[in-house]
């Protein structure tokens, strides 16, 4: 129930938090079987909330397979748990289930084509204080702390039930849970220097199938919707403009007419312009972003490096950064997935950016845990964000993760936003040195699981 209610509203991070908690509390007693499956089927079945807003992406067999294989790794996480439960010291008991919860995440994150999506951490996300943590990090340190909380208090329980020691097993995660979010509050109060960006973002659902035509009419529709939603922003001061992913399918014929139309709007309403196109042909398809200054002039294409399996198995990624310069400072573009991988974010970082502007497309119940996942980016990598997304959010935050404006395109035919975007803080230890703790998880889950075996020869019955 835990999990169900976790997964059904994002912003309840203390639900996120408690979730694994009644398992390893009760498991322990249990037989290893029992154990096994309790933890299975609770993780299996509360799961199956988030299922409605991945379908879309996702065919039912794979979800199945996916969450029925997360569900195998729960269980056999809880098991070793349970045995460093009645086998260790109720200190090293207590780091057996966040070290190879925080290691599996991180281990998991860095080969699965979805990256870092449903990550524990992303589920905690609206938590800012807790959320700075990633800055040092990355998402490998959050998932670490809030596993540590709940294992700290069923081993504490268990340990009470049984008459042992149990004050400092519980007291020193939450002394270490509320270190860390006073450190992150602290950090929140701080403001970065340097010149804002007044960005714009305009999305529209209509004429949601030219993302697929290849024809010049349905593309110059796509120009006509989105002329008067630039016009507007431009009217409401934005500087620069981002428009959603893939607005308009375009082949060879049509692709330099089509980008000439941008600089057009570009160059009448004197803004920066950054919009997201489908090249259909030639093979193989492309899905890229394409940047217009404010003189008409094209000034950089980017190619979206992460593509949805399945949706995009046509397409070929692009390797190489866009970057460029504003009076304000350095610039990037990304693509609406591409944010799921933290190890683009530190490659954007260390260009200088500070500002990363992203078409996007998402779709009716993914909208939120996208946002979030794009503000957890900002926050590892030290980007300021601006991102516009069909069938979603339209979001500015900074890289504290502080949503600065946001609107929906479900409540209106065209949203828009205009806001202030300060400048990021710039390139973040975790973007500076990597994913160096999700690492030591790695390392020091080998060391935990090393100890459980060798517990388990020396001394095949349970104590």
């Amino acid at each position: 129930m835990l999990y169900a209610l976790a997964g059904v509203e994002i912003g309840l991070w203390p639900v996120a938090i408690a979730a694994p908690l009644p398992i390893l509390a009760a498991t322990p007693e249990m037989s290893t079987r029992l154990a096994a499956r309790c933890a299975f089927f609770a993780y299996f079945l509360g799961n199956l909330a988030i299922w409605p807003a991945e379908t879309f992406a996702v065919p039912l067999w794979e979800l199945a397979v996916i969450h029925g294989a997360g569900a195998v790794a729960f269980a056999i996480i809880v098991v070793l748990h349970c045995e460093a439960t009645r086998r260790f010291a109720g200190a090293l008991a207590a780091l057996a289930y966040p070290v190879l919860t925080a290691a599996f995440w991180h281990g998991l994150g860095a080969i699965s084509p979805h990256g870092s999506w449903d990550a524990p951490a992303i589920w905690v996300s609206t938590f800012l204080p807790l959320m700075q943590l990633t800055a040092v990090t990355g998402l490998a340190g959050v998932n670490f702390l809030i596993a540590w909380l709940p294992a700290a208090i069923a081993i504490a329980w268990y340990r009470r039930r049984w008459r042992m020691g149990w004050n400092k097993v519980a007291t020193i995660p939450l002394g270490a849970f509320v270190i860390v979010s006073a450190i992150g509050a602290i950090r929140l109060v701080a403001k970065d220097s340097g010149a804002s960006i007044k960005v714009g973002l305009g999305a529209t659902d209509k004429k949601l199938a030219a993302s697929f035509s290849v024809d010049p009419a349905d593309a110059a529709d796509v120009l006509l919707i989105y002329a008067p939603i630039v016009q507007r922003l431009a009217a409401e001061g934005a500087q620069v403009v981002v428009l959603p992913e893939k607005i308009a399918g375009v082949g060879p014929k049509y692709e330099s007419g089509m980008i000439g139309g941008f600089a057009q709007l570009a160059r009448m309403n004197r803004v920066w312009l950054v919009a997201g196109l489908n090249r259909i042909a030639p093979a193989p398809m492309r899905n890229l972003a394409v940047v217009v200054s404010p003189t008409g002039d094209f000034t950089a294409r980017y190619y979206k490096h992460h593509l949805v399996p399945g949706l995009e198995s046509g397409y070929a990624p692009g390797t190489e950064l866009a970057a460029f310069e504003l009076p304000q400072g350095e610039v990037a573009v990304a693509i609406c997935k591409d944010l799921d991988f933290p190890s683009l974010g530190r490659e954007i970082a260390k260009t200088g950016a500070r500002f990363l502007f992203v078409p996007a497309w998402d779709w009716p119940g993914s909208e939120e845990i996208h946002a979030r996942m794009a503000i957890a980016f900002g926050i590892e990598s030290g980007l300021s964000i601006a991102r516009a997304a069909r069938q979603g959010l339209l979001t500015v935050s900074d890289s504290r993760g502080r949503i600065i404006a946001h609107e929906s395109t479900f409540k209106r035919d065209s949203a828009t936003v205009v806001a202030a975007m300060p400048p990021g803080c710039g390139a973040t230890f975790y973007a500076r040195h990597g994913d160096w703790f999700g690492n030591l998880t790695i390392l020091l889950a080998a060391i935990i699981i090393a100890l459980l075996t060798l517990s388990v020869r020396l001394n095949p019955r349970r104590v």
